[in-house]
């Protein structure tokens, strides 16, 4: 960037040099042209001079500005393009740091349970919580490797929804007892309030990633808050998902950027929660391919709401 700003400097003196000599070697022509005149023992026309003379003065500034303008143009995309290369190569280094991590950690996790339940004479008993512990851990692999997956689904061409008519009530009960089976925590509190009768046109897979994605992002981030809370309801004749928290929440320049591929607050060497930065671009993606809108909301006194609206079945 320095070698850049460094050469843009350059052309912009380069510039204005040659513009005055351009300007100068105009003004010597017309004298010239004077004084060879005289010395024949022309009649000058004075005011023939004077006007080709502001001519070429007008030709000169019109093309410098021309010139100008291109060139500022020029300067301003480049250094966008810079930024943007920037930030790509960073989110990616960021993205191959916490997959690693998060490929690490559930492995390493599940060989540690392995290990202790073969090296050990446990009985029944104690074998039961080490499984359940695995089985967590082989959810949360499984589930890392399903969003990585599905991305690269979603960018081919070829990519494509099933949609249908939805029961809410009976979907999000049946999320909701996976979710406490694989992914709440035993000190989290989980509400689900759940309007009767509500019809959802939506792909079922889709929006199942939609929510899982959303509700373990409401686990990362919930810390302090201790609660998570899921509901669903009809407003102006949408079906409207709201998965809300009550943790450190989302500042508002970043609300924008957390549906970016690849994007996570913060640095990955010292950001503390899981995960890698997919989530949440799955499901504005997801949710946009069903022909719905995803927001977030600020969640009085604190954390963070996302807002899903969907159409209603007719």
């Amino acid at each position: 960037m320095l070698f850049f700003y460094g050469l843009v400097f350059y052309v912009f003196l380069q510039f204005a040099w040659w513009s005055y000599l351009l300007y100068d070697l105009n003004n010597q022509v017309i004298l010239l042209n004077e004084q060879l005149e005289l010395s024949r023992g022309e009649e000058t026309d004075y005011e023939s001079t004077l006007r080709i003379l502001n001519q070429k003065h007008l030709m000169v500034w019109g093309e410098g500005i021309v010139f100008l303008s291109l060139l500022v143009l020029g300067v301003i995309q480049t250094r966008k393009s810079f930024k943007r290369e920037t930030q790509l190569a960073l989110q990616q280094n960021n993205f191959i740091l916490s997959v690693t991590h998060e490929l690490k950690t559930p492995l390493s996790s599940l060989k540690l349970f392995l290990q202790t339940i073969k090296r050990r004479d446990l009985s029944r008993e104690q074998i039961i919580p080490l499984t359940e512990k695995a089985l967590v851990e082989s959810n949360r692999l499984d589930h890392l490797i399903e969003n990585i997956l599905l991305v690269n689904q979603m960018e081919s061409p070829a990519f494509s929804l099933n949609i249908e008519n939805v029961m809410l009530s009976d979907f999000l009960e049946n999320l909701s007892g996976n979710f406490k089976a694989g992914l709440l925590p035993e000190d989290v509190e989980f509400e689900l309030n759940i309007r009767n009768n509500l019809c959802v046109v939506a792909d079922k897979q889709a929006l199942y990633s939609v929510l899982m994605n959303l509700l373990e992002n409401a686990v990362k981030y919930a810390s302090g808050g201790k609660w998570i809370g899921v509901q669903a309801k009809m407003e102006a004749g949408e079906i409207v998902i709201i998965v809300a928290d009550r943790g450190a929440g989302i500042p508002d320049k970043e609300k924008q950027n957390v549906f970016k591929h690849f994007y996570r607050l913060g640095n990955e060497e010292t950001r503390l929660a899981k995960g890698t930065g997919l989530g949440l671009y799955i499901c504005r993606t997801l949710i946009q391919a069903m022909g719905g809108h995803i927001s977030i909301k600020n969640n009085l006194p604190g954390g963070a709401v996302f807002e899903v609206r969907l159409k209603s079945c007719s």
